[in-house]
């Protein structure tokens, strides 16, 4: 029975005329490739859609910072877990470090650009002596200092001594202490040490001033030399006011450094009893006073020049005397500055018909306070609003007569004031001595006496 049933099949076969093994190995081939896309079944995402093949390549994302490492890529048609889409990462064993990502200071290229903590490191400096300023030769580059014996600023220029660093104070010991790059008692190198450090180069940035040059000017005024650190006290210096290399050359003038704050340039300095009498006034015959030259009622003037110095502030100081019956202000009203309206002494600046008032010193009758003659403390006629409140009044006579002589107790007994102008200057300072007595002679006068006077101006 099966030999037969065997014969029918093999009739069949060869009937058909195909070949047994080929029919066979077709089918497995078309079972693996059941689309015919050339992409077996195993890769194929969709084995039964020609256009669809083999899935995407995916690379390993170790850090899971979502960019994958080139090295270890797998073609899959999910992404398997741990995997990435992209190559892009530079470093897949740090999840701060892919492309793009925020530059950090950590010693790492986390952008991915090649370049590691850029615009994030600054230059340090090797601080060893701790003063704050480090050696430009020794840096590290870094966004941290890489121990605290670095700091941010350079500059030092003798790392080896904490008192020299970029302005430090300077010292008179011939180094560089505020490594400027120039010694600091000859700051222009010209061979003079600087005044200030006991030297005698009055400009010590300027190697085309010294004292030979004729130029050596210490400032524009003795309140120059002051605020510049200049003074070593009261003296002689040499200024310039109208400033280094122009007009007129440098001259020597004498600065009070101590008087009310000090910077005074002094303009007049005299002692009578040594001392010829300025200007328009006129020696006693019997007292080392300088008084008017007249007996009649007049103003004897005498100038004292400002040297050209800019000033606001005008320092006197005098002793006076009183010769017979003075007025103060009696006669003052109706009288404008430039009129005999004060027995005393008038201080001005400016010319006539345009003077400015800095100060009055008046001379009253007496003590007593018996007439209008008299100060104005004394109930004698008030000052003129010119003068108002800057002027100093008083009386050697105690009785209420007086005498044609000099009073041997000064009115004023080194006496000192200080006034101010209205705007800044260089006037001249001009001093008048007034009396309004009419007499045949001085003997029978009254007059005002000056033993000693300094005029400062600032």
């Amino acid at each position: 029975m099966r030999l037969p049933l065997l014969l029918g099949l093999s009739f069949l076969f060869a009937c058909n005329g195909e070949d047994k093994d080929a029919v066979v190995d077709s089918q497995i081939a078309a079972g693996d490739d059941e689309d015919g896309d050339g992409v077996t079944d195993d890769v194929d995402c969709d084995d039964n859609d020609p256009n669809v093949t083999a899935g995407p390549t995916w690379f390993v994302d170790a850090d899971a910072d979502g960019f994958g490492n080139p090295g270890y890529p797998l073609a899959a048609c999910e992404a398997p877990t741990g995997y990435a889409e992209n190559d892009l990462d530079c470093d897949d064993g740090e999840a701060t470090v892919y492309p793009d990502a925020p530059e950090s200071c950590d010693g790492l290229d986390n952008n991915c650009d090649g370049a590691i903590d850029e615009e994030l490191t600054e230059t340090w400096y090797a601080d060893i002596d701790g003063d704050g300023f480090g050696d430009p030769a020794q840096v590290f580059e870094g966004c941290l200092a890489p121990t605290p014996l670095y700091v941010a600023e350079g500059g030092d220029c003798d790392e080896g001594e904490a008192t020299i660093y970029p302005g430090a104070p300077t010292l008179c010991d011939g180094l560089d202490r505020d490594c400027d790059g120039l010694i600091d008692d000859d700051g222009d190198l010209d061979g003079y040490a600087d005044a200030t450090c006991g030297g005698d180069d009055c400009v010590d940035d300027d190697p085309t001033i010294y004292p030979e040059s004729g130029l050596c000017a210490l400032g524009q005024s003795c309140l120059d030399v002051l605020n510049d650190g200049r003074s070593t006290g009261d003296g002689e210096y040499t200024i310039d006011p109208d400033g280094a290399g122009t007009g007129a050359s440098p001259l020597v003038v004498t600065c009070d450094m101590t008087t009310d704050g000090g910077g005074f340039t002094v303009l007049a300095d005299l002692d009578f009893s040594t001392d010829a009498c300025p200007g328009e006034w006129l020696l006693d015959g019997s007292k080392p006073y300088c008084r008017r030259d007249s007996e009649v009622a007049s103003a004897a003037s005498a100038s004292f020049p400002s040297f050209g110095v800019p000033w606001t502030e005008l320092h006197t100081t005098l002793t006076a005397y009183q010769y017979a019956s003075m007025n103060a202000f009696y006669y003052a009203e109706g009288r404008g500055l430039d009129d005999l309206y004060v027995d005393g002494l008038s201080i001005t600046r400016g010319a006539e018909g345009s003077r400015e008032h800095l100060y009055t010193f008046a001379i009253g009758m007496t003590t007593k306070g018996s007439s209008d003659y008299d100060c104005p403390a004394q109930g004698g006629n008030p000052p003129p609003d010119y003068v108002g409140e800057a002027y100093a009044c008083g009386s050697a006579n105690t009785t209420y007569g007086w005498i044609y002589a000099w009073y041997s107790s000064p009115v004023f007994s080194a006496l000192s004031t200080l006034s101010t102008a209205s705007a800044t200057t260089t006037d001249d300072v001009e001093l008048r001595l007034m009396a309004d007595e009419e007499s045949g002679t001085h003997n029978n006068s009254e007059d005002i006496g000056l033993s000693s006077l300094k005029v400062m101006v600032r």
